[in-house]
């Protein structure tokens, strides 16, 4: 068996949106022996893992490691490296949309455009080592005080990434699987907040984004299950297609963040355990974005930062209280599905975005619509730059 190891410290200073990791430390070495700190929310002893390598506490590994030929750091990616993969990202979409166009066209261009970057990620990406497949399973016991709140953060790189809910006795359970030594899956936890994420350093997450752009060989799949306990939640689903099922579930604040490329699949099936403070959603282009159940989040505050894609939002559920939306970003074309019954309002405050309106929607004047009915009021801001807004009922 190996000893149970602690998790490495955070700084948990910013809690309102996705946490960006701590400066690593370099501590002095000693020249005594000295026992790992224990916390007190992992506090379960370590699974048994491969004798290659303690693994950290709540993961265990099945299948065989692939081993890297250099140090690894703490941390995952940083502002800095968000930044240079969303350039890289509206990059590929650019490049992808310039040679779909122009072969549309019937031009020679669009067979050619995009060869130059993909060699250029091809020849990067073979320095990825691509290994045999290995599943860790994933368990975040409880913290000891669950009447205090506690932080959730998922972060995840790029492929498939599924959470559900149904977890019991666990703040998360679940399984990883990758074939990629960097993407093996670690917990960092201080206090009551906990951050699930991938091994790599910073550079290597992402040249393993931009590989998977040209790549079909690598394997990342997050399959994953969230207790019913309260807790803020913050999600990083980076390029990797999602699909998000919340059921019984308790969220006060959820944060989610998505570098585009893929698509999103959300729902609320169930109407959230506790109320939401704010569903602050952020987007790259990203290729389609639906949500329905927004009514079962019971959240006061909604909003959607984006920078282009097509997002289908639909209020369905059960509407206890008013609730505040808004849009904002450069574009998007959004779909807005809300019940017949409901009572609602869009206000549109820029005349450079085109509203369409069907069903049961009445329109006040050139930038406002109503649903003028008796009930707890969804009150929409539109203050999109550019793009679409269709309004429906259901």
């Amino acid at each position: 068996s190996v000893p149970a190891v602690s998790p490495e410290p955070v700084d948990d200073q910013n809690t309102d949106a996705i946490p960006q990791p701590a400066a690593e430390s370099h501590p002095e070495p000693s020249s005594g022996s000295q026992s790992p700190p224990v916390d007190p929310i992992l506090s379960k002893p370590a699974l048994t893992s491969s004798p290659l390598k303690t693994p950290d506490p709540g993961i265990s590994s099945q299948g065989k490691h692939v081993k890297s030929g250099h140090q690894r750091r703490s941390g995952c990616l940083r502002a800095g490296t968000f930044v240079g993969l969303f350039a890289l990202v509206a990059l590929v979409l650019i490049v992808v949309g310039l040679g779909s166009f122009c072969a549309a066209a019937g031009g020679s261009l669009g067979s050619n455009v995009g060869a130059p970057f993909e060699s250029l990620v091809s020849l990067l990406s073979q320095n990825i080592e691509v290994g045999e497949t290995v599943t860790d399973t994933i368990s975040i016991p409880l913290p000891e005080d669950v009447s205090s709140p506690y932080r959730l953060d998922i972060e995840v790189a790029a492929s498939e990434f599924r959470l559900m809910s149904g977890a019991t006795d666990v703040i998360l359970e679940g399984t990883v699987t990758y074939n990629v030594d960097i993407l093996k899956p670690k917990i960092v936890s201080n206090g009551q907040r906990i951050r699930l994420m991938s091994e790599g350093t910073d550079s290597e997450l992402f040249l393993l984004v931009a590989s998977d752009f040209v790549r079909s060989d690598i394997t990342n799949e997050w399959d994953l299950r969230l207790g019913d306990t309260p807790m803020a939640l913050g999600l990083d689903t980076g390029t990797a297609e999602a699909s998000i099922d919340f059921g019984p579930v308790a969220i006060t604040d959820l944060t989610y963040n998505h570098s585009g490329a893929n698509s999103v699949d959300l729902t609320f099936s169930e109407p959230n355990g506790v109320e939401m403070n704010t569903f602050d959603f952020r987007s790259l282009p990203a290729r389609r974005v639906t949500m329905t159940g927004l009514a079962n989040t019971r959240a006061d505050n909604l909003r959607w930062d984006v920078a282009g894609g097509e997002y289908t939002l639909v209020f369905d559920g059960q509407l206890n209280a008013d609730m505040a939306v808004e849009l904002s970003g450069t574009g998007g074309n959004f779909t807005l599905i809300i019940p017949k019954n409901a009572s609602a309002q869009v206000a549109i405050e820029n005349s450079a975005v085109t509203s369409d309106a069907a069903g049961e929607w009445v329109q006040d004047d050139n930038s406002s619509y109503l649903l003028p009915n008796v009930g707890p009021l969804i009150s929409i801001d539109v203050k999109l730059e550019s793009g679409t807004v269709k309004l429906r009922t259901q």
